[in-house]
């Protein structure tokens, strides 16, 4: 049996964390004044965290990538893609009935209140989509990082720098006039999406050893730069134009994209502790739960200022955030577990 990849789970614990981190600081982000504190802690915050779903792309790449024989097709579509696909149907309409109320649920029950709840899932649904096309891909880019040892997949981590990271990000910046963003919009690569993560995953485990040349406290100290220069450039930005501006949050683009790549070289360099059996089964279990405890997470976030007022506009915005992120983390964990100890349910929904 291979040796469990115990970085990954702390990694990918994590990343679920910054993902409830990230939307925490994005509740009350597009009503605050953008010359008050509150806005710019939320910015701050905001730059801080979102490099979570690179990041759990980048574990998929490295889970997958690195296996020596790769699964075969009807493996890959029956424990991969059918399972994504079933459960982004089943929370797409579990929001849906919690936007109609149950009270409302017949509209459900017709083609085009069907179809629409399925076209407007809610809104951080739409990983397990692009998941889905990433895992359609995975026969593809299994073959470029093992054909003739991975001899092209620099090429592909390069192509995926230039068009997927480098032209968004200038196409992002205010000043770049329309005629070169038209230009750069015309030249495309098929695996610029998330999957160029996928790849360049993969290409930093190959290359770890040559990476860890690079001290981690240069690494720490370069990511928190990155941070507080992307929030600076978005804040003043965001005083130009008088209203909250999301200037270098996207994922592709070049700040989201260093961070990205720094958490995950630093997570690689975790050293393997010889941790208790019940602590590494806990630390197992708890990167099991990230998938439901991301699914559930919003619910939980606009239930908890819906009906208890509980919001990160209820105190210091400096404290509310990250208190609000563990409430929440700690209810959707406790909730998987629950439904950890219920089979069938378990099966489709986490």
């Amino acid at each position: 049996m291979a040796k469990r990849e115990i970085n990954m789970d702390y990694l990918r614990i994590f990343a679920c964390f910054m993902v409830i981190f990230l939307h925490a600081s994005a509740q009350n982000w597009h009503v605050a004044d953008v010359h008050s504190l509150e806005w710019k802690i939320f910015n701050i915050y905001d730059c801080l965290v979102r490099s979570c779903v690179p990041l759990f792309f980048m574990i998929s790449g490295k889970l997958f990538l690195t296996r020596k024989e790769f699964p075969s097709l009807s493996q890959l579509y029956k424990k991969n893609i059918l399972k994504i696909f079933v459960i982004y149907i089943l929370w797409t309409l579990f929001y849906a009935v919690d936007i109609y109320g149950l009270h409302q649920i017949n509209k459900l029950f017709s083609v085009d209140g069907l179809l629409y709840a399925l076209t407007h899932a809610k809104y951080h649904l739409w990983y397990l989509p692009a998941l889905l096309g990433i895992y359609f891909l995975l026969p593809i880019l299994w073959t470029i990082t093992h054909y003739e040892d991975g001899k092209y997949l620099p090429y592909a981590c390069i192509m995926f720098i230039v068009f997927g990271i480098l032209f968004p990000t200038l196409k992002e910046l205010p000043f770049v006039i329309d005629d070169i963003k038209i230009f750069l919009g015309k030249y495309t690569y098929a695996l610029s999406g998330s999957s160029g993560y996928f790849l360049c995953a993969y290409y930093i485990d190959q290359n770890k050893d040559k990476l860890n040349k690079i001290k981690s406290k240069y690494l720490i100290l370069l990511f928190l730069f990155i941070v507080f220069f992307a929030s600076q450039i978005n804040g003043y930005y965001a005083k130009i134009v008088g209203n909250p501006t999301a200037l270098f949050y996207d994922s592709n683009t070049l700040f989201v994209f260093i961070e990205a790549i720094i958490l995950f070289i630093l997570f690689l360099r975790i050293p393997s502790f010889h941790l208790k059996k019940r602590y590494f089964n806990f630390i197992i279990i708890l990167s099991r739960y990230t998938l439901l405890i991301y699914l559930s997470h919003v619910f939980v976030l606009e239930h908890l200022k819906m009906y208890f007022h509980i919001s990160t506009f209820s105190f210091f915005a400096g404290f509310s955030v990250p208190l609000l992120t563990i409430l929440v983390f700690v209810i959707c964990a406790s909730t998987a577990f629950v439904i950890d100890h219920i089979p069938f349910i378990r099966k489709w929904i986490m």
